[in-house]
């Protein structure tokens, strides 16, 4: 039942990164790029001087302004698949599978009917997920979900403040935060239950065995870490997110309500 959860659970993230932060954001900056073409920030604007467009003939500025518009959608299609791959199919999928394996592993240990060399298969589907997401994905999604959950929370309370609870906007708004809080949950409760786990495992077994060679076994055991940066997720990592995404976000109420 819970890996059934799971699936559908990240059917619905990736369906929605794909209808959100690919094809949606997508068509509206190709759309900029026809109607408000010297907006800074699309490329459209290099043929901008002063804030209006060349003077080119009304034939070839439309082909001009339409060929900005293909390459905006085609430009933000490419980073919005990039991203939904390695943030839903590289690191959530990666942290919540090395829990599923740390909880396999225990439950098997406990039944008699695995060893340590089990543990250190798991040690190294860890350090391979390290490798890959250690410097680059996991930090750069440990400094951005936040940052967006931030974003979007006050965007949601600012809408309903202004009395727009039936705007589609907001709807909208609120189902990219509900999607984005619970990756967060999901990636850094994963991460931090695989952390716990395993110290726990390691805790049990020291001292429970008289061979010499097991007891150096045992003492060479390490918890398994999930890196961002120099930094890894511990027990208290979502809760220590979840408390800085909330300050910040009533902080930025505060000043804007002064």
């Amino acid at each position: 039942m819970f890996l059934i959860c799971l699936r559908f659970f990240m059917d619905a993230l990736a369906l929605a990164d794909m209808v959100f932060a690919c094809f949606t954001m997508a068509s509206i900056y190709g759309l900029l790029s026809v109607f408000l073409p010297c907006q800074p920030g699309l490329f459209s604007s290099i043929i901008c001087t002063e804030g209006h467009v060349f003077a080119f003939p009304p034939l070839w500025k439309t082909g001009i302004l339409i060929f900005f518009a293909i390459l905006e959608f085609v430009v933000y299609m490419q980073v919005g698949l990039g991203g939904m791959y390695y943030i839903v199919t590289v690191l959530l999928t990666g942290v919540t599978f090395l829990w599923i394996e740390c909880v396999t592993f225990i439950r098997k240990w406990e039944q008699g009917l695995a060893t340590l060399i089990e543990y250190r298969k798991v040690q190294m589907f860890e350090k391979v997920l390290n490798a890959c997401t250690r410097n680059r994905i996991f930090l750069k999604t440990a400094l951005l979900t936040p940052s967006l959950q931030i974003f979007l929370s006050f965007a949601v309370i600012t809408m309903y403040r202004s009395n727009q609870v039936d705007s589609p906007i907001m709807a909208m708004f609120l189902l990219v935060y509900l999607l984005n809080l619970a990756f967060t949950l999901q990636t850094f409760s994963s991460a931090a239950k695989v952390n716990m786990a395993s110290q726990k495992w390691v805790d049990s077994c020291k001292g429970r065995t008289t061979s010499k060679f097991e007891r150096k076994m045992h003492k060479s055991l390490a918890p398994l870490r999930l890196m961002f940066g120099n930094n890894f997720v511990e027990v208290l990592t979502p809760l220590v997110v979840q408390e800085f995404c909330v300050r910040q976000m009533m902080s930025f109420l505060v000043i804007m309500s002064k």
